[in-house]
């Protein structure tokens, strides 16, 4: 029996490491997904046969992807198609860094920075265009608000996170701490 085109299927055996790894970091990801063991199960047997012409497991099918093995970058990709989107934040448990920027050319330029802040303590500065944090690209007041989402509700306390933004047309990182 063929499966849906929008359903993740890991084809897996009972004795397999790679298949609950590949389970358990789909499951990290937020992938909803069926499991099929082709020790049991024939006919998910003979699925697989006929989609990679070999029996050895993990096999991961959605769609016309086909991953056989754990390949991380694959499933990575497969879960930013197949992994439902994050909540939106609570506006009232939205990290505060101080900062208020607006859309500019190549990143968010800053506007103000307030007293006290994260920010300061990061020594950003009124004018400087903030392009990255901790390797994520910022383009926009959007993309950096969804990195500060991110980044910092995944952070612990005494934490920092690389800023990377341009002064007076040079690149300079700083550290924000959490």
């Amino acid at each position: 029996m063929a499966v849906a085109a929008d359903t993740v299927t890991v084809y897996t055996t009972t004795t397999c490491p790679w298949c609950t790894r590949t389970k358990d970091y789909l499951s990290q990801k937020g992938v909803p997904f069926q499991e099929k063991n082709i020790e049991y199960d024939r006919a998910a047997a003979q699925e697989v046969m006929q989609r990679t012409q070999q029996m050895g497991v993990p096999v991961t099918i959605a769609g016309d992807d086909v991953i056989v093995g754990f390949d991380r970058p694959r499933l990575d990709k497969l879960a930013e198609k197949y992994a439902p989107p994050p909540p939106p934040i609570d506006p009232a448990l939205r990290p505060k860094v101080g900062l208020r920027v607006k859309d500019a050319t190549g990143g968010a330029e800053v506007g103000a920075v307030h007293p006290g802040s994260p920010a300061e303590q990061a020594y950003i500065r009124v004018g400087d265009l903030i392009v990255g944090m901790n390797g994520r690209e910022v383009r926009s007041a959007a993309d950096l608000e969804a990195a500060i989402d991110s980044l910092v509700l995944s952070q612990k306390a005494g934490d920092t996170i690389a800023v990377d933004v341009r002064r007076n047309g040079k690149p300079v990182r700083l550290r924000l701490p959490v």
